[in-house]
């Protein structure tokens, strides 16, 4: 119509490009606000608990840059195109021929396939997202064996104190932090471990005695302090768990995970039963005293592993990670744990 009524090539394009221009930065804008919200939706989700898992979700700067320069280059490649081809059109022929800009643009090849193109990638897309949607939904139902509302995890680092690998004080040290942290208001339990999940692992074969080599296992391990299994919220299934009568001086202890019991021991209870880490020569070492459930240790994905925990009282060495099992608001938590650690820090230190 404006051509007809004479508008010069060069001002459609420019108001065809605009229009585009207009469209574009719109559709970008919704993305990145739709974005903003399903991230911390997601967060929520995989949280579980009232209080959101301490993530930075916010929009990096260099991805929002990238996507500007994405929706402007397309803008201009899609919005240009059509603007030539359609300012091309000769009025004079088209009305000849008896066929206007709709007709001729259907017949064309290259529109079709895009058309096409555009739905199959669609709904490639669509076909995509609810497969991953239905896959997070699995993993947040998978059972990992622990509870992961209300904990909360921090990185400690006695080495930066003076403390050596092994130093005798550390058992001191863990003990004292994980009393003081326990009796601050809204805390359950507090621990020290060696690992927690998806950390790694330290993992070596394991000896009994009347067993043949096939039947000795490789073995995870883990050294936690007493209140381990109590902040992990993991469920004692039979025995005991760890105490103050398991002290450096005492008969070696261990607890085991169900997997492990069963496995290694299929007759009958495990408790009461021994084995040792490394060759036949130390099948004797560690007692089973108690049988904790199953816990997933590297990732949701995995089977079932056997795992063993070992109290630090027995297995000095540094301990990086401190679990409290809390109620309460997530932020005055946080800062009491932190304070309590550095006030008994400090009574701790001494000069090097």
């Amino acid at each position: 119509m404006r051509q007809a009524l004479g508008a010069k090539r060069s001002r459609l394009i420019q108001q065809l490009l605009t229009e585009s221009l207009v469209l574009a930065f719109a559709g970008g804008a919704l993305g990145i606000g739709f974005s903003s919200g399903a991230s911390r939706l997601l967060l929520r989700l995989v949280s579980g608990g009232q209080a959101t898992v301490p993530l930075d979700v916010s929009i990096n700067v260099r991805l929002l840059l990238f996507t500007l320069a994405i929706t402007c280059a397309t803008a201009i490649l899609f919005g240009m195109i059509p603007a030539f081809r359609a300012t091309k059109l000769e009025l004079t022929e088209s009305l000849k021929d008896g066929r206007g800009a709709a007709g001729a643009g259907a017949k064309n090849p290259l529109a079709k396939t895009l058309v096409i193109t555009q739905i199959a990638f669609s709904l490639v897309l669509l076909v995509a997202s609810g497969l991953f949607l239905r896959s997070l939904i699995n993993l947040t139902n998978v059972d990992t064996g622990f509870s992961k509302e209300n904990v909360l995890r921090l990185q400690t680092d006695a080495s930066s104190i003076g403390y050596t690998y092994g130093d005798s004080r550390l058992l001191s040290l863990y003990q004292q932090i994980e009393k003081r942290v326990s009796a601050l208001p809204g805390m359950h339990a507090a621990s020290s471990s060696l690992f927690t999940y998806n950390e790694g692992s330290w993992n070596t074969r394991v000896s009994m005695h009347g067993y043949d080599a096939d039947r000795n296992r490789n073995v995870k391990h883990n050294i936690v302090t007493t209140g381990y299994f109590a902040a992990m919220g993991i469920p004692l299934l039979a025995g005991r768990t760890f105490g103050p009568q398991d002290t450096p001086t005492s008969q070696k202890v261990t607890v085991i995970s169900d997997t492990m019991a069963r496995t290694m021991f299929p007759n009958g209870s495990a408790i009461g039963h021994r084995y040792g880490v490394g060759g036949p020569d130390h099948a004797n070492d560690l007692e089973v005293i108690g049988i904790v459930k199953d816990v997933k240790f590297g990732c949701l994905q995995e089977n079932q592993q056997t795992l063993d925990y070992f109290p630090v009282a027995q297995q000095v060495r540094y301990l990086n990670d401190f679990e409290v099992r809390y109620s309460g608001d997530f932020a005055a938590v946080t800062s009491a744990v932190r304070h309590a650690i550095h006030e008994e820090v400090a009574i701790f230190r001494s000069p090097m």
